[in-house]
């Protein structure tokens, strides 16, 4: 097909074609140039786009984990991060197909063409399955993704082993844990990396690429990660993990070893450039020195972060120290629709100091440069040059009178960032197919999807949930009281 609009983006850091073309073959980029030069090159072509039209590489999100229900809709309202941890046992159920399917169709039609997948098992069907069923689900959506294999083998409730802390409860919740929130046990690593060369044969495509997840260092064992390494060097896989997302996990570390998380990450040999860490709201400029010694990268959730009151992560420091800093939504989105546009705003407006402020030319180098490095596709997505995979959105600018700049050197990604919305795109294509039009997915049928997840909703045993729920309020509350007497 042919792409073209009144202004085409091939780079943001480039100045837009006016009145450009972007021929794609197969699932690339062919040829970009001046709409009559495309279209004599490529006579037999269809078109999309056209006046009114802009023509913009497709959004990443470098840190998200495939909810596609919000944790509002089923039923867990957002609070501080390791309560709101425990308080997700208490999700009203859903099959992992159905929810990263979702998560799939509400990123796409956001703009998002490339997503990092944490995979965090939810325990409700074997492990195996669960990864399989989670992958099919972006296979079937088009996303391109990078999906990650789940790992985490203690300190399942707090950052203590899971018997010591049990033991500080009243013997009455100890048992109603032990039976209605008992933790969560994963395959040992020898059995999940097993699973990478069935995996890698059914699903490995110019679409999907695997790496390595452990949850956090908090939740591994030097044991774990040391096998975690090993294995990434053996199969070239890259790493991504949680890394100092709230100021207990610091303390944490600082107490019970003597160094940052940061710190052990580089000792452990986990941190290198083939290694992304999400979050880092609590790192410190030695920190910060390290992941740039090693080439490492970092993605930023700024909605998440508020919301769970994780805090602010010094993004500008991040990227004075020439760190590349991708961007995420966490399924926890500014305002829970899974608007992109909206925490692109949020970041823009929220990074400023004494030294200056995010500008927007920071912002679509984190979103696009960053968001390459942070999810281990590089420059073969971000941009629409010649050779890198057509991933574009199409969008309509807003033909309102009171939208429209009258200073003729406007820019048009600044108005992209400004007025931008779901509403606003035309067509979202990955890899050359047209994978969402006028609003709607057209690889999943959104109707059958969303009537499969209303069907299994209803099937929920809601006694036995209401009963869970009430142990899990009185288990996040211990956990708070827990951390705030060990780890101040």
């Amino acid at each position: 097909m042919i792409l073209t609009g009144d202004y085409v983006v091939t780079d943001a850091a480039e100045p837009p074609l006016k009145g450009g073309a972007i021929a794609v073959v197969d699932e690339k980029v062919a040829a970009v140039g001046a709409l009559a030069d495309i279209r004599a090159r490529f006579p037999d072509m269809p078109m999309r786009g056209g006046a009114g039209r802009v023509v913009f590489p497709g959004f990443i999100d470098s840190h998200q984990h495939g909810r596609g229900l919000t944790n509002l809709q089923r039923g867990v309202p957002d609070g501080p991060l390791e309560q709101w941890l425990i308080r997700l046992r208490g999700l009203w159920p859903a099959e992992p197909y159905l929810a990263t399917a979702l998560s799939a169709v509400r990123l796409l039609r956001s703009g998002v063409t490339t997503a990092m997948h944490h995979h965090a098992t939810s325990g409700a069907v074997p492990f195996e399955t669960e990864v399989e069923t989670s992958l099919q689900a972006y296979v079937e959506a088009g996303l391109r993704v990078t999906f990650t294999l789940d790992f985490r083998d203690t300190n399942y409730y707090v950052y203590a082993p899971d018997e010591k802390f049990l033991t500080t409860l009243s013997p009455e919740l100890e048992a109603r844990v032990r039976a209605q929130v008992p933790v969560r046990v994963l395959p040992n690593s020898s059995v999940v990396f097993g699973l990478l060369p069935g995996l890698r044969e059914k699903y490995g495509s110019s679409r999907v690429l695997f790496a390595l997840g452990p949850q956090s260092m908090e939740r591994s064992t030097e044991k774990l990660i040391g096998d975690i390494v090993a294995f990434a060097k053996s199969e070239d896989l890259p790493i991504h993990t949680h890394v100092l997302e709230s100021h207990w996990q610091r303390k944490a570390a600082l107490k019970d070893y003597g160094i940052t998380p940061v710190e052990r990450l580089a000792r452990l040999g986990l941190l290198t450039d083939r290694t992304s860490l999400a979050h880092m709201v609590w790192a410190s400029v030695g920190d910060l020195a390290m992941v740039k010694a090693t080439g490492a990268a970092i993605a930023h959730n700024p909605a998440s972060n508020l919301r769970l009151r994780s805090g602010i992560a010094p993004v500008l420091a991040m990227l004075r120290a020439g760190i590349p800093v991708g961007l995420g939504m966490d399924n926890l989105s500014l305002s829970d629709r899974s608007d992109f546009f909206e925490d692109l705003r949020l970041c823009r407006n929220l990074h400023f100091d004494e030294g200056g402020a995010l500008s927007d030319d920071q912002l679509w180098h984190m979103l696009y440069r960053g968001g390459g490095a942070a999810t281990f596709w590089g420059r073969s997505v971000g941009n629409l040059n010649v050779g890198s995979f057509a991933d574009a959105v199409l969008f309509r600018l807003s033909d309102h009178g009171l939208m429209k700049p009258v200073d003729p050197d406007w820019r048009v990604m600044d108005r992209v960032l400004r007025e931008g919305s779901p509403e606003a795109i035309a067509a979202v294509i990955v890899g050359g197919r047209v994978v969402v039009e006028d609003g709607r997915c057209t690889t999943i049928d959104e109707a059958a999807l969303l009537d499969r997840i209303a069907q299994a909703a209803a099937a929920v045993d809601r006694d036995a949930l209401a009963g869970r729920r009430a142990t899990i309020a009185e288990l996040a509350a211990e956990v708070g009281t827990y951390l705030r007497k060990n780890f101040q």
